[in-house]
């Protein structure tokens, strides 16, 4: 985990109290859930994982997220977290977007980096449009079917 000095310490927690409610909710919501789903990566199967999220995002939240704190959350907590890889990222993301009554679906793909390597990204799409996860070169993934 990447350390901080005191100063840039306190300088993001000064940020986070400047911030909109909704936002440090949204921040919040999403570090914790990052933090279990990075811990449920290393001990569950993916499709263990999914039925998991399946099953809790059926449950409505009873303060509603908007789209744009969710999105900015995700952002914040993956460049901020250096274990919330993109799978769990992309989990995580799914998760709070379901829960909070959008319908995202979740992507994984893969492309042949080298003769023997293989390369592996997850993202979350709306209608089409890549909300979590984009990155360049994400025309050359492959995704799998029916993940989610």
């Amino acid at each position: 985990m990447t350390r901080h000095s005191p100063q840039v310490t306190g300088n993001i927690c000064r940020r986070f109290f400047t911030l909109p409610a909704s936002k440090q909710l949204a921040l919040t919501h999403t570090a914790i859930i990052v933090l279990i789903l990075r811990v449920a990566v290393s001990l569950f199967s993916l499709q263990r994982i999914l039925q998991m999220l399946r099953r809790l995002s059926k449950r409505k939240s009873w303060r509603r997220l908007h789209l744009d704190d969710i999105l900015y959350a995700s952002t914040v907590v993956s460049r901020r977290l250096p274990f919330a890889t993109c799978l769990v990222n992309g989990l995580a993301g799914q998760y709070l977007l379901t829960r909070n009554g959008y319908q995202p679906t979740l992507h994984i793909g893969v492309k042949k980096e080298t003769d023997r390597a293989l390369a592996a990204h997850a993202w979350v799409t709306i209608d089409q449009q890549v909300v979590i996860g984009m990155i360049d070169d994400l025309d050359t993934y492959t995704p799998f079917p029916g993940i989610g």
